[in-house]
């Protein structure tokens, strides 16, 4: 038989009820293997943090050499020197397509000649005739239509806009669009 007891305990803190019950000898052995499982449990679980915060730091050693050689000046310099490379080049690709776009331009004015070229420009569409006798349009965009229907036609990237309206133009005006 299990004896309680209990007692009003008055604190700063506050008022307490403080009980205490007398263990028989199963409950005090059981209460005493749990303890003792959880207390081995516990320094389980702490070596095996130890172990894993050694391998931590080793890791972080190791990664801190790597990071140092790439913070080298020689690394730094190169990289310094390799992304000015790269903005040069993307500079001169830039121009490249500036000019080739503005011959383009210069060819599909003198192709289709300045008032049909003005008439692009300023209605943001161009409408002509094709072999086939049908009214064709197309938009400063490229897009061609037929009757009021979009036609699809794949417009490459490496090719300046002008050029491919040329392209355009030419195939339907030769028949060759199906």
């Amino acid at each position: 038989m299990n004896e309680e007891s209990r007692r009003l305990e008055v604190t700063p803190e506050g008022v307490f009820i403080v009980g205490s019950r007398k263990l028989h000898l199963s409950n005090l052995k059981a209460r005493k293997t749990r303890l003792e499982g959880q207390i081995l449990r516990l320094h389980r679980e702490q070596r095996e943090l130890k172990a894993q915060i050694e391998a931590n730091n080793k890791k972080i050693g190791e990664l801190e050499l790597e990071l140092a050689t790439f913070n080298s000046p020689e690394v730094l310099a190169w990289i310094e020197r390799r992304e000015r490379q790269l903005a040069e080049e993307r500079e001169r690709r830039m121009e490249e397509k500036r000019e080739a776009n503005r011959r383009a331009r210069t060819f599909l004015c003198e192709y289709i000649g300045e008032e049909a070229y003005a008439e692009l420009r300023n209605k943001g569409f161009l409408e002509f005739e094709g072999s086939d006798g049908r009214a064709y349009k197309i938009d400063s965009k490229g897009q061609l239509y037929r009757g009021g229907s979009r036609v699809c036609v794949i417009h490459p990237r490496s090719l300046p806009l002008p050029d491919f309206i040329i392209s355009v133009l030419t195939t339907v005006k030769e028949g060759r669009l199906r």
